[in-house]
């Protein structure tokens, strides 16, 4: 009768720590780029509000009349 018990392949033996070790640098550089993703739209969420002037100071720029000659012209 032969024996019922299996060897490992040695193909999958040697892979294996290969893609244990591969598997943390991975998640470390998804996690880091959805930090990112997620810094960058913070930044241009607070350039959107600084550029539409709700913390801008009013500038107050002098009245100039226009003399009637340079209005025809």
């Amino acid at each position: 009768m032969p024996s019922t018990s299996k060897r490992p392949n040695p193909d999958q033996s040697k892979s294996s720590p290969w893609l244990s070790l591969a598997t943390v640098p991975l998640l470390a550089f998804l996690l880091s780029g959805k930090a990112l993703a997620e810094c960058v739209q913070e930044l241009g969420q607070m350039s959107e509000e600084l550029f539409r002037g709700d913390r801008l100071p009013n500038i107050d720029f002098p009245v100039t009349h226009a003399s009637n000659s340079e209005i025809s012209e």
